[in-house]
């Protein structure tokens, strides 16, 4: 019922409304299963009302509420599109594929991860009740103890937005966007760690904001050291691709590291089951690990 509701206002009010189950699947269903899955993935994260908060908690919280302030003016507009095409790239952009990204290494041991997770979840659950009642339900249910839509409309805090936090991380973004792309190039996956990156730029914003955030670019891109140099040209990435011992046992112990996740979530594992480990590998891994 909810995707049904979601794809009839997918479209400009004035057009022609055109319904089919295979576009439910192209428009509406991606959505809704990356924010199941996200949501899924945030359940048993433990929380806490005082969160220390870092910086891309700082910058997915700046986001949110800019969702909010943005999604109630085009509600009150009745442009019912542009509201799900706000909260679906939301969704499916800022909140999956960054924001947990950037947090994977956190999970297990700062529940400030989970304050966010909640207060995000929160919040999309009341922005999504109009348009999607029963999965904003039981979504906003798992955290308050009454039903969403006995809840008031949140509410834009102002003192969680940061417009500059949120233009570092768009150009920071596309920095890692580059930088992934030139290792997908020169076909050197991303968990074999890099001694340096050179990022070069004639846009000193650019420059700025990745030395910003340069700690969460170097994970995100496996790399030791970030240089930069401004030039005249735009913006371009370089990658010393030279392997010392270290970096090679290191991307070797990653390599096994996948491999044995793989086979964990082949046997249906879960993460505190214990297994006995067999190797077998062509490298001698008594020296490699």
């Amino acid at each position: 019922v909810d995707a049904t509701r979601l794809q009839f206002c997918v479209n400009e009010p004035g057009d022609q409304r055109r319904f089919s189950l295979n576009l439910i699947n192209q428009q509406v269903m991606p959505f809704l299963t990356i924010l199941w899955n996200s949501y899924q993935y945030s359940k048993n994260i433990k929380s806490t009302n005082k969160p220390k908060l870092q910086l891309e908690d700082k910058w997915i919280l700046s986001r949110t509420n800019n969702l909010i302030n943005e999604f109630t003016k085009e509600l009150e507009k009745h442009n019912y599109h542009k509201c799900i095409s706000l909260i679906i790239d939301f969704v499916n952009e800022d909140l999956s594929r960054t924001y947990i990204k950037l947090i994977r290494d956190r999970v297990d041991d700062d529940i400030t991860v989970g304050y966010t997770f909640n207060y995000i979840f929160e919040r999309i659950s009341k922005l999504l009740s109009p348009f999607a009642p029963y999965i904003s339900d039981y979504l906003y249910q798992s955290i308050e103890s009454k039903s969403v839509h006995l809840s008031s409309w949140p509410d834009t805090n102002k003192k969680y937005i940061n417009n500059e936090l949120e233009k570092d991380f768009d150009n920071s973004k596309l920095i890692i966007q580059q930088i992934l792309a030139e290792r997908n190039k020169q076909q050197i996956g991303v968990r074999w760690p890099l001694k340096e990156i050179i990022i070069e730029s004639k846009d000193k914003n650019i420059l700025n904001s990745v030395k910003k955030l340069e700690t969460l670019i170097k994970k995100q891109v496996n790399c030791r050291k970030i240089i930069f140099g401004v030039t005249k040209e735009e913006t371009n990435v370089k990658l010393n691709t030279n392997l010392t011992p270290e970096l090679e046992k290191e991307g070797f112990t990653r390599e096994v590291l996948r491999k044995i996740q793989d086979l964990r979530k082949q046997s249906k594992l879960n993460k505190n089951d214990k297994i006995e480990l067999h190797v077998k590998s062509e490298v001698d891994l008594d020296n490699e690990l």
